[in-house]
C-alpha cells in the first residue's frame, strides 16, 4: 500500500519547498498540497495521509481546528502542526487537538521534516 504524505499551508512556496525535500528523500510516498480545509477534505477522502503537516492560520480555516475533525474520525492519522506561531498557548492547544507534533517554521530545517516523516513512515501502517 503507497504511503501518503499531506502539507495543509496556504503559502504555495512553502508547499512546493516541502514537497521537493519530503519527494527527494521518498520518492515512492505520495505527497499532496492543500491551501484550505476545503481541499484538504478532497484530498483526503481520495486517500487518507499517513502523516499530515498542518498549519494553524490558513486564509479561511483554523489548522487546529481541523486537526480536531480529523482526529475525531481518524486519530491514527499523525499530524504536526507546522507553524510560525510558536507560542505556548498554541502548543498546548496543539496537543489538546489531538496533534502528536509542533514544528516552528523557523527553527526547523529540512533534516527535521525528513527524520519526522521518515520515523512515520517506517512504522507499520495504523488502521485508518
Amino acid at each position: 500500500m503507497t504511503r501518503h504524505i499531506m502539507i495543509v499551508d496556504d503559502n504555495p512556496l512553502l508547499r512546493k519547498t516541502i514537497k521537493e525535500i519530503l519527494k527527494a528523500e521518498f520518492p515512492a510516498v505520495i505527497i499532496s498540497e492543500a491551501f484550505s480545509g476545503e481541499t484538504m477534505w478532497q484530498i483526503f477522502n481520495d486517500q487518507l495521509p499517513d502523516l499530515i503537516f498542518m498549519d494553524i492560520k490558513l486564509a479561511e480555516e483554523n489548522g487546529l481546528e481541523l486537526t480536531s475533525a480529523i482526529k475525531a474520525k481518524h486519530p491514527n492519522i499523525i499530524i504536526a502542526i507546522f507553524t510560525n506561531h510558536d507560542l505556548p498557548e498554541y502548543r498546548q492547544k496543539a496537543g489538546i487537538c489531538g496533534a502528536e507534533f509542533f514544528l516552528s517554521k523557523l527553527d526547523c530545517k529540512a533534516q527535521d521534516l525528513t527524520q519526522l516523516a521518515s520515523t512515520i513512515l517506517n512504522q507499520p501502517r495504523a488502521k485508518l
